[in-house]
């Protein structure tokens, strides 16, 4: 909360100088009008986006935050723009002792385009970006992987927050076509690593015929993240929590996922034997920590090719890495990469996340163990994704001599 108000002041401030700064070049009534046009289409998606959820403080806060994200994409670059050339009038005009050098148009145009662009990724993003579905194919090789295993197929997906889609809208569709997408990977194995939810499990109920549409050879798993345990439901009571927990599970169930909270399932093909483990949240605070690594892996030979569903990659990093048993793969989520950010490829990427989490996006390897992070599926709270597409993560697993 400390940030919003020094945000808030920023954007009012920045407002203020770009109305100026337009009026000096197009005149007072055209930046009136612009100015009219919108408000006017704040005040409309405010007064929809509250009466299309529930009114609390949440769905408030979260309309201010995307009003104030879209108003700053244009108005903050042409405040750049404007007071470096006003930095630059002033300083001449200090230095040769002149009056004030004129406004330059070109610098007008520069700061309007980059406005134009601005808002433009923004629209894209959020009308087409969000659901634009990507696969990444991520090659794993380990000599502990028996050799009847080699080619097996892995799909991941997480972070759906299937209570941000709308199932009565073309969203219905778009999350039909992702499950299209994973099914024509003809996958072995189909894990999802947390998040199924926003808030409560009345969200996952109209999708669980959706999400029962993927079929894989040896099983569907899943575990448990952050957002599935009504965390942020602070009207819910402590019954209300744990029905909402149980209830998640069940759909699960009814998708045709097994749940792995702090168990794991042996694949077995003839002779030879992997093994899926999960466990349930385990994160730095404020989010639960409630995983068990030693009852996930117990029973597990040592010797045991082991794959880790572990929603939080704070988990590698703080237990995982160097935890006396050996696991091969981790499978995390939970930082959907911000939502944001560059990506050309794998080596050269970008996202503000990474000064959150050391472990983001893509693969990791530490101590021998591999950490994998989806940048999930779905989106949560800003309705867009700015430069990172929703990921499908198709594994193949090969024997390495």
């Amino acid at each position: 909360m400390k940030i919003i108000i020094p945000v808030l002041t920023l954007c009012f401030i920045a407002g203020i100088y770009t109305f100026y700064y337009l009026k000096s070049h197009i005149g007072t009534s055209k930046t009136r009008l612009i100015y009219l046009i919108a408000a006017s289409g704040v005040i409309i998606y405010s007064a929809f986006s509250i009466w299309k959820e529930d009114i609390d403080w949440f769905s408030i806060f979260k309309t201010i935050a995307i009003v104030v994200i879209f108003y700053s994409s244009v108005t903050l670059p042409i405040t750049v723009f404007a007071f470096i050339e006003d930095l630059y009038r002033g300083v001449k005009r200090f230095v040769i002792g002149r009056c004030t050098p004129p406004r330059n148009r070109y610098v007008f145009i520069c700061g309007t385009l980059f406005s134009i662009t601005g808002i433009s990724i923004l629209l894209y993003s959020s009308l087409y970006t969000k659901t634009h579905w990507k696969v990444h194919n991520v090659e794993i090789h380990s000599s502990r992987l028996p050799a009847s295993m080699d080619s097996m197929r892995v799909v991941q997906i997480s972070d759906l927050h299937i209570g941000s889609f709308d199932i009565k809208t073309n969203d219905s569709i778009r999350l039909t076509r992702a499950m299209d997408i994973i099914n024509s990977l003809h996958p072995d194995i189909i894990v999802f690593t947390g998040d199924i939810v926003n808030g409560n499990s009345s969200e996952m109920e109209p999708w669980v015929g959706v999400l029962s549409q993927t079929n894989a050879t040896y099983g569907k798993y899943a575990v448990m993240g952050n957002h599935d345990y009504a965390t942020y439901e602070d009207d819910f009571t402590d019954e209300e929590k744990e029905n909402s927990i149980s209830t998640i599970k069940e759909y699960y169930h009814r998708a045709g996922y097994q749940m792995l909270d702090n168990i794991h399932h042996p694949i077995v093909i003839g002779t030879d034997t992997i093994y899926i483990a999960g466990v349930e949240n385990w994160g730095r605070g404020p989010f639960p920590a409630l995983g068990d690594i030693d009852a996930a892996l117990d029973g597990i030979p040592d010797d045991g090719f082991t794959i880790l569903l572990s929603h939080d990659p704070s988990h590698y990093e703080d237990i995982v890495s160097t935890y006396p048993q050996m696991v091969d793969l981790t499978l995390s989520g939970h930082t959907h990469a911000m939502q944001c950010g560059i990506e050309i490829n794998e080596n050269l990427r970008w996202s503000p996340v990474k000064y959150v989490y050391k472990y983001w996006a893509g693969l990791y390897e530490e101590n021998g163990r591999k950490l994998y992070v989806n940048r999930g599926l779905g989106y949560h709270f800003f309705p867009a994704r700015v430069g990172i597409r929703p990921e499908i993560t198709l594994f193949t697993l090969h024997r390495e001599k």
